[in-house]
């Protein structure tokens, strides 16, 4: 929920001509308000210590400090304010370094004007929310009450493997449309948070992503939510995508995701998840909140393998195996492995079997679900029975 006040910025910069960009560009905005400029890191250590801004947009290049060791020591000290690197260029090594620091976002000299103000306005929510939090905003500011929680309704779908090209993301996707309907509603999250595809499989480059929520994860709401998701019209999916960038995945926690999958299921009939191989704390928060987990396997002895090694650690984590829906992708009939062997193996029912199709592949590239436009396909049929099977368990 936001505030009715301006957030307050403070430059730290001992480039003159990088500083007087930052002002013009600044004097647009009517929801930031700039309340000094420094050039040094002590001036900046002091004007934050005196004048408490919500965001410190702060160089990267000072003449007494590197603005990375300033950056840890404001985040140290005031954990509550954000801080956004500004530097010529971006290199990874120093944006990696940045995230690490506490830094809330990175930009360039030459940033845009849109991307100037959605940075700053991240920084600013997440500035307000933490001093919500630790009971020290100014008075003045004005909040809107939490909305009254809604029992939920929503079921969880988390797509998973423990190994990679098995076509978790491909499923996952088809699978949404498969189950959005006239009287059914779907969000697809993208819950790979360094490198998930499910934008690009949708056509879609959304600006926003689930980043954006967890700016704001103290203050969400319904409307907050809808507005960062993405309509894919062609299918009728909501999408939440991941951060823009790899190294912004480490942002987003276990109590993130929950807290925003608590809120879908509030919204939605159905939330399909599509994970990453390794259990980080996005894809252990999804395991955990499923309903149902579609378990990928393929005609591979390290996928079964890794398939048995997870499972041992479903079982020791409590979870009983009747939220697992065994899945067989990419189906050969002349490899010896077949599906039976593999249900055998893993002491799981085989759900469905999906053959390998050229057609598949033919829609990745296009970034057209073939439950859209090859829906006689037999793939897609085959998702449409995985679909109502899936109905049919978590009813």
């Amino acid at each position: 929920m936001p505030t009715t006040q301006p957030y307050r910025l403070l430059i730290v910069s001992g480039n003159r001509s990088v500083t007087d960009r930052f002002v013009r560009l600044l004097q647009v905005f009517d929801s930031i308000e700039l309340i000094s400029s420094v050039t040094t890191a002590q001036d900046g250590v002091m004007t934050v210590r005196e004048a408490r801004p919500d965001v410190v947009l702060l160089d990267v290049s000072l003449p007494d400090m590197d603005g990375i060791q300033l950056t840890d020591i404001i985040h140290r000290d005031n954990p509550e304010i954000q801080v956004i690197i500004l530097a010529k260029e971006k290199l990874g090594d120093v944006v990696l370094n940045a995230m690490r620091s506490g830094a809330s976002d990175f930009i360039t000299y030459e940033v845009a004007l849109e991307e100037l103000r959605l940075a700053v306005h991240r920084a600013g929510e997440l500035a307000v929310a933490e001093k919500k939090k630790r009971g020290s905003y100014e008075q003045g500011r004005e909040y809107v009450e939490e909305e009254e929680k809604v029992e939920k309704k929503g079921k969880v779908i988390t797509v998973y493997s423990p190994k990679g090209g098995t076509g978790v993301t491909t499923l996952a996707v088809n699978l949404a449309a498969a189950l959005q309907g006239t009287e059914t509603t779907v969000a697809l999250i993208d819950g790979d948070l360094q490198y998930g595809d499910v934008g690009l499989l949708l056509n879609e480059v959304p600006s926003l992503s689930i980043l954006d929520l967890v700016s704001r994860i103290y203050e969400l709401d319904t409307a907050m939510v809808e507005d960062v998701m993405v309509l894919h019209k062609t299918s009728g999916i909501h999408i939440l995508t991941a951060p823009p960038r790899p190294e912004f995945a480490e942002k987003v926690s276990e109590a993130h995701f929950t807290t925003i999958l608590d809120h879908l299921r509030q919204i939605f009939d159905y939330i399909i998840i599509n994970t990453s191989v390794f259990i980080t704390e996005s894809c252990l928060a999804a395991l955990e909140a499923a309903d149902l987990v579609v378990l990928i396997a393929t005609q591979e002895i390290a996928n079964v393998r890794n398939i048995h090694s997870f499972l041992i650690i479903w079982e020791n984590l409590g979870k009983s195996k009747d939220r697992l829906v065994l899945v067989v992708n990419r189906y050969v009939a002349k490899r010896n492995i077949n599906p039976e062997k593999i249900g055998e193996r893993l002491t799981l029912p085989v759900a469905a079997v999906i053959p390998e199709d050229e057609l598949v592949f033919r829609s990745i590239n296009l970034g057209i679900p073939f439950m859209i436009n090859e829906k006689a396909s037999q793939p897609a049929q085959l998702i449409l029975d995985l679909a109502k099977h899936l109905r049919s368990e978590l009813e």
